[in-house]
């Protein structure tokens, strides 16, 4: 079954991303944030319970590409003499349409690959630390078919924007892009300005949960 309160709980379960998820709660209200973290310890809990790890849920790894092969193709350029066509956040494959809050958890999910995309490659080591991550989780087949596509094909900033629907969605959209990365790049200073203004947040909306989290020159 597919659980992306669990996902993202569990992208925000380290110990430094946890801090941070908890600044931002208090500087954004609870929403999906507070709900997932609360999601990813009941599923951690549960599976640290259990006997033996190999009777746990699916985690597996990224599949690496055969030799001599090339690696998985990049998405497709946007169409030449005009803006990029933002493509639909659709549910993962085989899963059914899920609530609102289930969806923007998706959402959120994405943002937060997007945004370790900055600089524009996400390396085989960098999916495996990623997947790591949820080691702990108890992942489903589904979840962990979702996350290993996510990684090898992120969302574009277009499409992450072009599906946020509120003021509130669009600061935890920002808020969760800030936690996915350390802001050391030019690379990642830009996209996360580009998306701040594109989601429409002010600095004065922006500044806030840069104090929280520690990060200056943004």
């Amino acid at each position: 079954m597919f659980k992306p309160e669990k996902l993202l709980g569990s992208l925000l379960g380290g110990s430094s991303r946890r801090s941070g998820a908890n600044a931002l709660t208090s500087q954004l209200g609870m929403g999906i944030l507070g709900v997932a973290i609360a999601a990813a310890d009941h599923y951690m809990n549960k599976s640290s319970s259990q006997a033996s790890p190999a009777q746990g849920g699916y985690v597996g790894s990224v599949p690496p590409a055969a030799p001599g092969a090339a690696a998985p193709p990049p998405p497709p350029p946007p169409p030449q003499g005009g803006a990029a066509v933002a493509s639909p956040i659709s549910p993962p494959v085989g899963a059914v349409a899920g609530t609102p809050a289930q969806n923007d958890a998706v959402l959120l999910i994405r943002a937060m690959i997007a945004a370790a995309n900055a600089d524009g490659a996400i390396d085989q080591e960098e999916r495996q630390r990623i997947l790591d991550k949820f080691r702990d989780a108890d992942l489903s087949p589904e979840e962990h078919a979702f996350l290993v596509n996510e990684l090898f094909s992120p969302a574009s900033l277009d499409g992450i924007v072009s599906q946020v629907s509120s003021e509130a969605l669009a600061r935890q959209v920002y808020g969760v892009s800030l936690l996915a990365v350390t802001v050391d790049t030019d690379a990642e200073r830009a996209y996360l300005q580009s998306l701040g203004q594109r989601l429409g947040l002010s600095p004065a909306d922006r500044d806030p949960m840069h104090k929280a989290l520690g990060i200056e020159n943004l």
